[in-house]
C-alpha cells in the first residue's frame, strides 16, 4: 500500500473520529493499522486518556463504483462531488475513504479470570471452540 494513502487514512481518522468516552480526537500514536486485505484495512483507535478502544474498517471505493451504485438506486450522479477534485494546493481532499467503526467494551479483570477458570478445567479440543462446524 502506498505511504501517501496511509498518511491520508490517518488524517481522515484523526479528523472524523473522537473517543466515545471522553470525546478527544485521536493522535498519530493512538492509531494502529493492521495488514491490508484487498481494498480494506482494519485499524484500532485507542484513547490514551481513558483507554477505550474502537475498531474501524477502512474501505477504498472507486468513484465509478459509487456512481454505478447510485444509478442502480435511481439517484442522480450529475452533481456528485466525492471530494476527489484537487484542492488549491494540488492535493486531493480525500481518496474516497469509507470508514465504519464499532465500539468494543474493555476487557475487565473478571473477564480474564473467567477465561483462566474455564481453561483450568478444560479437557476438550480448542478447534471445537473456535470452529463452528
Amino acid at each position: 500500500m502506498n505511504f501517501l494513502y496511509l498518511k491520508e487514512i490517518v488524517a481522515q481518522l484523526k479528523h472524523r473520529f473522537r473517543c466515545p468516552g471522553c470525546r478527544k480526537h485521536y493522535s498519530n500514536r493512538s492509531i494502529d493499522i493492521f495488514t491490508p486485505a484487498g481494498k480494506e484495512l482494519d485499524v484500532a483507535l485507542t484513547c490514551h486518556k481513558c483507554q477505550i478502544q474502537t475498531f474501524a474498517k477502512v474501505s477504498f471505493v472507486d468513484e465509478d463504483d459509487i456512481k454505478l451504485a447510485l444509478e442502480k438506486q435511481g439517484l442522480d450522479t450529475e452533481a456528485l462531488d466525492l471530494g476527489t477534485k484537487p484542492t488549491t494546493k494540488g492535493k486531493r481532499k480525500h481518496r474516497n475513504i469509507k470508514v465504519s467503526a464499532n465500539h468494543v467494551a474493555k476487557v475487565t479483570e473478571n473477564d480474564v479470570l473467567d477465561v483462566k477458570n474455564f481453561l483450568k478445567d478444560f479437557k476438550g479440543s480448542f478447534s471445537s471452540i473456535f470452529n463452528n462446524k
